[in-house]
């Protein structure tokens, strides 16, 4: 896929409106409090903000594309340590929650099957 110079500014203006939000102190917000440290990279297509908060138990990793942004929470917690029944169960229970949330998605992450929690934002809907 090939992003034309008017993407690749939108992106970079993106990844700078999500920064600069995550960096101020967002005491207005319900879901944000406090600052967070924030470091920024990029990929080919697209933008990697990673977001740490001390008051928050999760590092949060937002993938800002052409688009769309992605935002991912790994919550640490392997599959792999559960028994089979118990693993079963929390497949199920995370399969439930993808039909019951349109917009918010459960799966698995890497070799140990970490639980990650994903939520897509379309950029133009949030202009």
């Amino acid at each position: 896929m090939d992003c034309d110079l008017w993407d690749v500014v939108g992106m970079i203006a993106w990844t700078a409106k999500i920064k600069k939000w995550l960096e101020s102190n967002a005491k207005k917000s319900e879901l944000i409090r406090g600052s967070w440290e924030v470091e920024v990279e990029s990929e080919d297509e697209f933008d990697v903000i990673t977001a740490r908060n001390p008051t928050f138990p999760f590092k949060i990793t937002i993938f800002v594309s052409e688009h769309v942004a992605t935002l991912a929470i790994n919550t640490g917690m392997s599959t792999d340590e559960f028994d089979v029944a118990d693993r079963m169960k929390m497949y199920k229970k995370m399969l439930h929650l993808n039909a019951d949330y349109s917009l918010v998605k459960t799966g698995l992450l890497g070799e140990d099957d970490e639980v990650v929690v994903l939520v897509d934002f379309d950029l133009a809907s949030l202009s």
